[in-house]
């Protein structure tokens, strides 16, 4: 597991204790060929990117995480799990318009990014978009069923939960 896949009770933690941030996981099929491409001794330069970013995140250098995750989108301008890390890091450092920028991004090229719509709901909550905030979950919990990952289904209804909890909190 890379050191941006959180669970979501951590997601919904972070929902409650800090700002709203989840980090997005890898685009499954993206992570596999790249997988095998390096197995097979192929070189992808835009994946070596990608995991620095994921290692100098673990380590809580963001600055440099987010250095990484753009030099693996200079080398492939169509990597959708870069633009998604990169938005979930700029999002833990407070970016939160360069986040949903980046997440904009992911989800257009990878429109069946669950967890690009998942995260970008979270920053909407943040930012006070209850309607965008409930229809970017209901598709990220669409997506998990039609992918059959029910428990990435079940931490989404649970981040729900807490948001809605949160608006209602605020009397929204």
């Amino acid at each position: 597991m890379n050191a941006l896949k959180l669970k979501t009770l951590a997601l919904v933690a972070l929902l409650l204790l800090a700002p709203l941030h989840a980090f997005a996981q890898t685009d499954d099929e993206a992570f596999r060929k790249g997988e095998m491409a390096y197995k097979q001794g192929q070189k992808n330069e835009a994946i070596e990117a990608l995991e620095k970013g994921f290692w100098a995140y673990g380590k809580g250098q963001k600055t440099e995480a987010i250095e990484y995750f753009t030099q693996a989108i200079q080398l492939n301008p169509q990597y959708a799990t870069a633009y998604s890390n990169r938005g979930a890091t700029k999002s833990d450092l407070g970016d939160q318009t360069g986040a949903m920028r980046d997440y904009n991004t992911a989800i257009r090229l990878n429109p069946k990014y669950a967890d690009a719509y998942c995260n970008r709901g979270i920053v909407k909550a943040q930012s006070g978009d209850k309607r965008g905030a409930f229809v970017d979950l209901e598709k990220a919990k669409q997506l998990f069923v039609e992918q059959g990952n029910m428990e990435a289904y079940k931490n989404a209804i649970e981040i729900q939960k807490k948001v809605s909890d949160q608006f209602a909190r605020k009397g929204q």
